[in-house]
């Protein structure tokens, strides 16, 4: 008798411990007007976004390889001294506005002066181009640049 008694006690318990129900109503859709714009009428004007400086694989162009350190830092002085001379006119585009980017790199056994950065190989070419008068076995290596975009 007490199996039977127990059965009918869990039977009554069990709702009990299922808590309340609810029933779940789904939300009222609405619909938002929007104004429409005349077919005639242009969209606003965007402002163009500012330029940015962008690292990535380009090139650079190598004018001195030595073994001196202090060879190569007088080298980077002189390519500025030069760059300095020449009339805006003559000045390739990639190597700077106020003097050219000059880089100084250490790879043993040697020190590399690379300057410019391009963003496309053409660009190297002609600045290298224009660089063969002071620089006649300048080679354009490839590297990791900074260009304004």
């Amino acid at each position: 008798m007490r199996i039977p008694f127990a059965f009918l006690f869990l039977l009554m318990l069990l709702p009990a411990c299922s808590g309340p129900k609810e029933t779940s109503k789904e939300p009222e859709r609405t619909t938002e007007r929007t104004k429409a714009r005349p077919a005639d009428s242009k969209p606003a004007a965007t402002k163009p976004a500012a330029p940015r400086r962008v690292t990535m694989q380009g090139f650079r162009i190598q004018v001195q390889n030595t073994t001196e350190k202090t060879a190569a830092e007088q080298e980077g002085e002189r390519v500025a001294a030069w760059w300095k001379t020449l009339p805006a006119s003559r000045r390739p585009k990639g190597l700077g506005d106020g003097g050219p980017a000059v880089y100084i790199d250490w790879r043993q056994p040697y020190y590399r002066v690379r300057i410019g950065d391009f963003a496309s190989r053409d660009e190297a070419e002609r600045a290298r181009v224009a660089l063969t008068s002071r620089y006649p076995n300048a080679i354009i290596v490839p590297d990791t640049v900074t260009v304004i975009r």
